[in-house]
């Protein structure tokens, strides 16, 4: 069974958050353990107690009561509001690939000498775009900052957002690493109803760093469509 532990910090743990430098950073916290295994109640009395820094993002959209309206039996993505981060509209309670930490980060686009494919076919051509986004801990304490890549579409058939990479790095107070994350064609594909795959001209929307506040770029592929891949034959 999935563990959810929910909690509103008291004094004892507020002194003990403080006596690691942290001072009353969170008032009132929701801790999820998910699975947390034999060693788990350590690991989230840690957490409590500042001693362990958390850096994790949760794998799901948090949704409103409203979601309970929709029909059970309507399982289709993309009807409605939508489902899942690739498709929901509404608001959230915490989107997916949210989570706190103790310390704060900044994000920035680093230097790159790769230019952007300006056309599907280059792009389908290209074994990878790569973005360099710098980030920092900007806080008091050392933490895990999880960088996360997203890319939005101006075609209407693309999804809301797309999860094209992440990386996990770990950095000390002042501490600034550089991570690359790679953008693929078949992250800005779609695949038709006849389960074709195809690249299609559109403008793309890059976003690296956090949910909250990501570094953005944008880029623009014209000319004709470009079939990838014919995956019919599995549908």
């Amino acid at each position: 069974m999935v563990s959810f532990f929910f909690f509103q910090a008291e004094d004892g743990i507020r002194d003990a958050q403080e006596s690691r430098g942290l001072g009353d950073v969170y008032k009132r916290q929701i801790l999820e353990a998910y699975y947390p295994g034999q060693l788990g109640g350590d690991a989230i009395v840690n957490t409590l107690l500042g001693l362990n820094n958390p850096g994790g993002k949760t794998p799901v959209t948090w949704y409103p009561a409203t979601i309970l309206d929709r029909s059970m039996d309507d399982m289709e993505l993309n009807s409605g509001d939508g489902l899942t981060h690739l498709y929901y509209q509404g608001e959230v309670l915490w989107p997916f690939g949210h989570g706190l930490s103790y310390t704060t980060f900044s994000y920035g686009w680093g230097s790159s000498s790769d230019p952007n494919p300006t056309s599907p076919h280059e792009m389908a051509l290209h074994p990878g775009v790569e973005y360099r986004c710098n980030v920092t801990n900007t806080g008091p304490v050392a933490g895990d900052a999880v960088v996360l890549g997203f890319v939005t579409s101006s075609d209407p058939n693309f999804p809301r957002q797309k999860l094209f990479d992440f990386e996990r790095v770990s950095l000390q107070p002042g501490q600034s690493k550089a991570v690359l994350l790679t953008v693929l064609a078949e992250h800005l594909s779609v695949v038709d109803e006849q389960g074709q795959r195809w690249l299609r001209p559109a403008r793309f929307n890059v976003r690296v760093g956090d949910v909250i506040a990501p570094a953005e770029r944008s880029f623009e592929l014209i000319g004709e469509a470009q079939l990838l891949e014919d995956l019919g034959r599995f549908f």
